[in-house]
Parts: C-alpha cells; structure tokens; sequence
C-alpha cells in the first residue's frame, strides 16, 4: 500500500529534460518524502545530479543503472522491488505512447498505481480511449493510471476551475468564437494536450470551437510573435486562447519556461494529492482518471 510517509517512486525516462527535472526535485525535496529509485529507462548508465535544488534543503548525486523500457531485464527489476518494498509509485516522463505504457505497467505490477505525465500518444482520441478500457479492464487488480497533462500546479489549478463552467454556466460562452493557439519546442510534434482540453470546456460551454488549433514550432517565430526568450526555445509551452464577440474580447494567456514549473508541481502538489487519494480513499480512484 502506498504510504504518505515516504514514498518510494520510480521515474521512467529520467534522462530526458522531464524525468531529469523530476528527479531533481523529489531529490531536493526538504520535506524527504520520497524516495527515488536508483534506476530508470534510458539507453544509457547515467547520474542525475540535483545540486539545483541544493538551496530547499538537500542536494547530491544518484546513480542511475539504466533499462530498456519493456525489457524482460526491466520488467524482472520492477517485480523485484515490487516483493522487496511492498508498494511504489512509477513516474513515467517517456515519450512512448501512453496506452503501451500503461499496458506494460499493468501486466507487470498488478496493484501498483501509474502516473504518467503529459500527453504522448494521444495525437489520436481512439488512444486516450484504449487507457481507459485498459485501466477498467484491469481494475480487479487494484491497478491505477493517472495522467497529468499539465503538472504546473498553477495552470492545472486554473484547468480544474474552467472545467467547472460547462455544468455551472452552460451558456456561458454561447455567440463567442474561440481563438486558441499555442507554442512549445520543436521537437513536440503533437499538439497540445492543455489546448484540447480547454478547447473542450469551451466547446461544451456555448463557444464556436470550429477555428482550428495554431501550433506553432518554428523557433524564428517563436522568439519573435510569441516573445520566447531564446535560452527557452528549445523548452516551452505557451498558450493563448481568445473568446471574441460583439464589442468583447477575452484573452487568457499562459507561459511556461523550462520544465521545472512541472517537476515542482508533481513534487509539492500532483504526487501529495495523488497519494491522498490512494490512501484515503482507495476505491473511488482505483481505475483511470486524469489530473
């Protein structure tokens, strides 16, 4: 059973920019609640050092002995820990489509809870379906996937409230047209999870949703229309999203620099909530849901 003691935690894909970042900050964590795992999915043996967070109380190095990700290698590790500690959380920062990430994950440990972050692999809707067959399929086994397509505890903050205005103010929006847009690294070749989710409050809200979604990826534009500083270029995430109407305009706009906004969102607000609810109140959780 997870613990709010000290929770052992395993960050899958901690060699990439968020995986790093996450170590780094439930390393550095003051509070110690969590304990990191001393290996990762990567394609190489690396350290993660973490002496960034040396200022909020601790700070150091931690070898991390590498696995491919799905390996039978891999797989005989994660039921080792799974007899030896009891119970742990699995973090997965990879960029592999999060059904077979899920689908792996619950094939090996049955009972343990899955977090995954962001939104990989649901450039197509029939995806995010295939998680949530797969966790009812599995929900038996006392087998739980989260994910969290925003881990910036603020803007997942303000996520949670626009999702209220469709069953509060169904009408809200109704006679305004939705302008969204957004901008992050070159490398996301997806569109923005946050994006098609606020699209769709406000779609369900009354908005005229038909304007397709502006993703912009091209750096030059990127530091001049969007105003990115260039030592973020290559790690963002803004969004801009417009209701217009008869003499009224609204605009809400949200920048990201860096993925540390994330990792400490998944330390100080995700990963506490997360485990209250699996402590607290096991059975109303158990299943798929999304952060």
């Amino acid at each position: 059973m997870i613990s709010k003691e000290k929770t052992h935690v395993l960050i899958a894909g901690a060699d990439g920019n968020l995986g790093k970042q996450v170590a780094w900050a439930l390393l550095g964590d003051k509070e110690g609640r969590y304990n990191v795992l001393p290996y990762t999915t990567s394609n190489t043996s690396l350290g993660v050092n973490f002496e960034g967070y040396m200022d909020q109380g601790r700070g150091g190095h931690i070898e991390m002995e590498a696995y491919t990700f799905g390996s039978p290698a891999f797989a005989e590790k994660l039921l080792q820990d799974k007899e030896e500690l009891g119970s742990f959380l699995v973090v997965d920062c990879t960029t592999i489509r999060q059904a077979d990430v899920a689908e792996f994950y619950a094939s090996v440990l049955v009972g343990l809870p899955t977090i995954i972050m962001g939104t990989i692999g649901l450039k197509n809707p029939e995806n995010e379906k295939d998680l949530t067959a797969l966790a009812e399929e599995h929900k038996d086994d006392n087998f739980t996937v989260s994910r969290v397509t925003n881990g910036a505890a603020a803007i997942a903050a303000i996520l949670k409230a626009l999702s209220t205005i469709p069953q509060e103010s169904p009408n809200a929006f109704t006679g305004l047209r939705f302008l969204p847009g957004e901008t992050h690294q070159a490398k996301k070749k997806d569109p923005s999870g946050t994006a098609k989710q606020v699209i769709d409050i406000f779609d369900r809200a009354g908005a005229d949703t038909s304007a397709v979604l502006y993703s912009e990826r091209d750096p030059s534009v990127q530091g001049g229309m969007w105003g990115v500083p260039p030592e973020h270029l290559d790690g963002h995430a803004y969004h801009k999203f417009t209701l217009v109407g008869e003499d009224q305009k609204i605009t809400i706009m949200t920048e990201i620099n860096g993925r540390k906004p994330y990792a400490l969102g998944m330390r100080d607000v995700i990963l506490p909530e997360i485990i209250r609810r699996l402590t607290e109140e096991p059975d109303k959780w158990q299943g798929s849901f999304v952060w």
